[in-house]
């Protein structure tokens, strides 16, 4: 578990340098759809999946293009 965040950002760093952001979100906000399908999966286990397209476009992409940074 301790290396979890580490390969998180590992992944979402490679995600970031093809995308045309303008700045660096912080490492909150790396890992943050991580977290969240994390919190889901353990606190939510007997519900629907989570519509992570959706989580994207209406949580992550918004935390990505309005603060968290460096």
């Amino acid at each position: 578990m301790t290396q979890v965040p580490r390969v998180n950002m590992k992944m979402m760093t490679k995600i970031i340098d093809n995308d045309e952001l303008d700045h660096d979100p912080n490492e909150r906000v790396h890992i943050l759809l991580f977290e969240l399908l994390r919190y889901h999966g353990i606190m939510i286990p007997h519900s629907v999946e989570p519509d992570v397209p959706a989580v994207v476009d209406e949580i992550i992409l918004p935390a990505f293009y309005s603060g968290g940074l460096c």
